[in-house]
């Protein structure tokens, strides 16, 4: 944290939590162990500098620090405290999202995060009597090449990271690669702000998801957990030195009762608020580049600029994620509600899904159709300037 406060002016990192590193700490980490708490920062091995796993290794990280500041509450507690309903004109949500995204525009022009998520987050009370928001825990942060380095690149670490931090119902599809072929960068944290789009906009009491999770908070991680696992198009099981990926084919068997719930819950979602929809489509991009940097976001938010995938878009052959396009879901879903073994009940699910896809499509469409006349581009790279 010394070192990112060091490379950046105070002035320009108002939404960074003041910290002083008071030291080193030397940890012992056996292979496949776990650090804190296992649902927040994790350690999947040890590896020594010639890529060698050890039984068990002493390992140096900046883990003292002293906060200056003191944070009220964090936005993880607020969003499921509040569980606010936002209203049509988007007004609301689109400051509440510049309030998740001005941080990382800071950080980003020094560093990468890798574990942005809403508990790492939290309201600090200003002299005026107001709030803002500030990032936290700094434990897995990376420092970024100098910005003169890699102005107009996309600033990519492909070291060998010995230690990884994440929260697996926010991390990218990137962080799964394989251990020494990670090439982690700040759209990592981009791809956490999607999942964070889903999560506020799900949490809404109109909504009533989180009741039919059973109003139970885990549960309703789970459920984010997986809807990231829809987007990118892939799970995952993990051994002592790798993950191991199971890729998903989005087909008729496929769509469970579960997976056609949450697909009506995310067409939902993008029904009511079909910018939010396009840009939370751009920031769960499968390829790192095409997603917006945090301060495309904040131009997006302004009106500024548009997403250079809505220029390309038609509305039968857009995909949804991944590789999957409405037409191809169609075409499951009728295969589905025609096969003898599905439930009366199921087919109606199933066709309420489709005319609730339909819905948003159009909405999203109509959207599309005014952000392209916004000729500049939304920015897709790296730095905060």
């Amino acid at each position: 944290m010394n070192k990112i406060q060091k490379k950046l002016p105070s002035r320009e990192r108002q939404h960074i939590i003041e910290l002083i590193d008071y030291g080193i700490a030397i940890v012992k980490v056996s292979k496949g162990g776990h650090f804190g708490d296992e649902d927040t920062t994790k350690f999947f091995g040890c590896f020594s500098d010639d890529g060698e796993q050890n039984d068990e290794e002493e390992m140096e990280f900046e883990f003292g620090a002293l906060i200056t500041e003191l944070g009220t509450e964090t936005f993880g507690e607020k969003i499921y405290k509040d569980r606010t309903d936002f209203e049509s004109n988007q007004r609301s949500l689109d400051n509440v999202i510049r309030q998740m995204v001005l941080p990382l525009k800071e950080l980003h022009k020094v560093a990468m995060h890798l574990d942005y998520k809403p508990d790492n987050l939290v309201y600090v009370e200003l002299e005026n009597g107001g709030k803002i928001l500030k990032v936290i825990d700094f434990d897995g942060t990376y420092l970024l090449p100098d910005a003169k380095d890699r102005k107009g690149k996309l600033a990519i670490v492909s070291d060998r990271l010995k230690i990884l931090t994440g929260t697996e119902r926010y991390n990218s599809p990137e962080f799964y690669a394989d251990l020494f072929a990670k090439k982690l960068s700040t759209k990592t944290d981009i791809w956490a702000v999607g999942i964070m789009l889903y999560e506020i906009l799900f949490l809404q009491k109109k909504y009533t998801i989180y009741e039919e999770m059973g109003s139970d908070t885990q549960s309703f991680k789970n459920l984010l957990y997986h809807l990231n696992e829809i987007h990118r198009g892939f799970t995952v099981s993990k051994d002592l030195i790798k993950y191991n990926h199971h890729p998903i084919t989005y087909s008729a068997e496929w769509l469970s009762k579960f997976n056609v719930k949450i697909l009506f819950w995310m067409f939902q979602a993008w029904t009511d608020f079909p910018r939010v929809g396009i840009l939370i489509t751009n920031l769960l991009s499968v390829v790192p580049t095409k997603r917006m940097s945090a301060k495309g976001i904040m131009d997006f938010l302004d009106g500024n600029c548009c997403p250079v995938e809505v220029y390309e878009e038609k509305l039968e052959i857009e995909n949804i994620f991944n590789d999957l396009s409405v037409k191809e879901l169609n075409k499951n879903i009728d295969q589905r509600v025609e096969k003898d073994t599905t439930e009366f009940e199921e087919k109606q699910k199933l066709l309420a899904m489709k005319r609730m896809m339909k819905k948003a499509r159009v909405k999203r469409l109509e959207i599309a159709n005014v952000l392209k006349l916004i000729r500049t581009h939304c920015d897709p790279e790296t730095t905060g300037d």
